[in-house]
């Protein structure tokens, strides 16, 4: 009798362990649908919401570039008066600096040729009459 007790409390156990095999399963498997039913949502309302966004991106680029047009507009006409004032006022403003070394670098660089064109006709000069002298 205890072979019996035995053997039925292994099915018992046997059936619930299957029981809940099976509960795991149809949850992982509802748990996949659901997923694939929310991606299938993301792929659909992807188009759409990238559509929308693309829209309100170019709504405010044109309306910012709207903005910027009247704002120079606005600046140039409250400042070009003033600075029209000041350069009339102030004379003409010197090189900067930069432009002054700019130039004195190209001044020299014209020198430094001529000094070299001028070192190689005196050396020519002296080669030629160092050639007359030896041949005389």
């Amino acid at each position: 009798m205890a072979k019996q007790e035995i053997k039925a409390v292994n099915a018992d156990v046997a059936a619930v362990a299957r029981k809940a095999w099976l509960a795991y399963i149809g949850g992982l498997s509802t748990a996949y649908e659901n997923f694939q039913t929310g991606v299938e949502k993301v792929r659909t309302q992807r188009q759409a919401i990238l559509a929308e966004l693309i829209e309100k991106g170019e709504e405010v680029e044109g309306s910012t570039k709207e903005n910027l047009a009247k704002a120079r507009a606005d600046i140039e006409e409250k400042v070009q008066p003033g600075l029209e004032k000041v350069r009339a006022f102030v004379p003409a403003m010197p090189k900067t600096k930069n432009a002054q070394v700019a130039e004195l670098s190209a001044e020299i660089e014209k020198l430094n040729k001529k000094v070299a064109s001028l070192t190689k006709k005196t050396a020519t000069k002296t080669k030629a009459r160092s050639t007359t002298k030896a041949a005389a």
